[in-house]
This record gives structure tokens, C-alpha cells and sequence, in this order.
């Protein structure tokens, strides 16, 4: 039959071409087809989407027990050959606290060690290069650049116009990043060992699966996590965790003029520093 318009469709691996006269469906063919996008985003099932598996299920696990914050999913496979899958956290918080930036380190820490802790020391892989990357500048900016090292300076910072303006301080600043990549080490091996069971079921899924949504991992942490992760809750609203809470605390625990008279604090008897035109 004569046709003056054609009109496709694919569903489920198969093509269909619709073949109409006017408004009238005159002709079907339907054929199997096989994209190459979803060719190379279906799942191995081989060795390296299980070691795929369980180390993005290690970022995810610390991660969510860490922060708070649950995944909106876990990938273990990807069309980009470069890159074997990934962890989607949405953390809305402006700010960044020495607590938090420890918490991103075990995060980023998370997906090596529960490779460690699955497999063994010795069939650890090359995955973590871009992890162990992260993990190093942003300790190296707590110390260097975010006052949360000993110093309240910035510390050996090449390329600057003005050199007197920071201190030299290479190998104290050195022992004090190494420091605080061994405390974000500690906490995720420590949380991995307490949600191990979690971690195993979340890398099956992922050995099997590419991806696993928000609401399947609140479903296998409810249902394998341990007592303390059950116990937690999980953040939603991110702009009253602590701070305005703690301040109006503070508030309420002002001492009265007498009692500050009384115990006159160190600022106090001081000499006020001349200003420098600080904002």
C-alpha cells in the first residue's frame, strides 16, 4: 500500500516503523535493535564491575553514614570507558566545617578500603588514583588555606605575587595532612567494618545491576544496615543542622553584668588593638 508518512518506535530492543495513508495506519514492520549506548551500558557481570561494585558501594556506605545524606543512586557501569561508575550525593550545605571535610575524606577514602575489606590487601586495584587525588588537596587547603591546621597563616603556597604574606612551613604542614588523612582513614574503615553487611548486599545488587536508585538504598540500609545506622535520620533540610540552633543557645546562657564584671574575661582586660581594616 501507498504511504504519504512513517512514524517509529522503539521499546525493549525492537523497532517499530508505522507506515500511514492520510491518518489511516496502512502498514507495521517491526525488527530487532540494539543501541549501542545501552550495549555499553549493560551490565558484564564480570570481575570489573564486581570490583566496581564494591568500591562505589564503600563511597556510598561512609558517605551516607557519615553525613547523613542518603545517595540519589549508585552507578557500577557507564557508557564513558574511562569510567566505571560513581556515587551521586547531594550535599546542599553553603559551608564546610573541619567535621564535614574529615567526613569528605573518609568518603572519598571509602571506596579503596572497602575493596581492602572485601577482597584483601593484596587484590586491591588501581581505581582509587582521582580518590586518594581529592582526598590529599582538600587536607592539604584544611591546613594550608582553611585555618583548621595549628597555624592561623597561610602556609607554602607557590605562585603567589606577595611570598611574605604566607609562612614557609613545607614539613610541619606535611605530618599535619598526612594527620588528617589517617583520621578520615580511621572513621571509614571504622564505618565500613560496622556496616559491612550493607555493603555486601549493596555491592551484590551493583555486581548484577549498573544502578541502584535512592529509594532502593534507604530500602537495603533499613533492611541490612546496622543498629546505629537505623537509628540515624536521614537529612532532608540542610539549612538547620546546627549553627542557629547553637546560637540561640548561647544566647540563653549569657552571663549578666555582674558575673561578667565579676570574672572580667581575657578580651576584656586587654588593650584594644588598633585597627588594620579588617572587614
Amino acid at each position: 500500500p501507498e504511504a504519504d508518512n512513517v512514524t517509529f518506535d522503539y521499546k525493549e530492543g525492537t523497532l517499530k516503523y508505522s507506515f500511514f495513508s492520510g491518518e489511516r495506519e496502512v502498514h507495521v514492520l517491526e525488527m530487532p535493535a540494539q543501541l549501542n549506548l545501552e550495549k555499553l551500558r549493560a551490565p558484564e557481570k564480570d570481575d570489573l564491575q564486581a570490583i566496581t561494585a564494591v568500591h562505589e558501594a564503600g563511597h556510598a556506605v561512609v558517605g551516607m553514614v557519615a553525613s547523613g545524606i542518603l545517595p540519589e543512586y549508585i552507578c557500577s557501569t557507564t557508557a564513558d570507558a574511562d569510567s566505571g561508575g560513581f556515587v551521586i550525593i547531594k550535599n546542599k550545605r553553603k559551608y564546610l566545617s573541619r567535621e564535614m571535610a574529615i567526613k569528605t575524606i573518609a568518603t572519598a577514602l571509602g571506596g579503596l578500603l572497602a575493596e581492602k575489606l572485601v577482597f584483601g590487601e593484596g587484590k586491591i586495584t588501581t581505581g582509587a588514583e582521582q580518590d586518594i587525588e581529592r582526598a590529599t588537596e582538600l587536607a592539604a587547603a584544611m591546613v594550608k588555606d582553611y585555618g583548621m591546621g595549628s597555624n592561623l597563616a597561610k602556609i607554602d603556597i607557590a605562585g603567589y605575587y606577595n611570598r611574605n604574606s604566607f609562612l614557609d612551613k613545607k614539613h610541619e604542614s606535611n605530618a599535619e595532612v598526612k594527620a588528617l588523612l589517617e583520621e578520615g582513614k580511621l572513621l571509614a574503615e571504622t564505618l565500613l567494618l560496622q556496616e559491612k553487611q550493607l555493603l555486601l548486599h549493596l555491592a551484590d545488587h551493583l555486581s548484577d545491576e549498573r544502578i541502584i536508585s535512592k529509594e532502593d538504598v534507604a530500602a537495603k540500609a533499613k533492611q541490612f544496615g546496622s543498629v546505629q545506622l537505623n537509628g540515624v535520620k536521614f537529612i532532608e533540610d540542610h539549612s538547620k543542622l546546627f549553627y542557629r540552633e547553637h546560637l540561640k543557645n548561647q544566647i540563653q546562657h549569657i552571663p549578666s553584668a555582674q558575673e561578667t564584671q565579676n570574672g572580667r574575661s581575657f578580651f576584656l582586660n586587654k588593650k584594644p588593638l588598633k585597627s588594620i581594616g579588617i572587614n
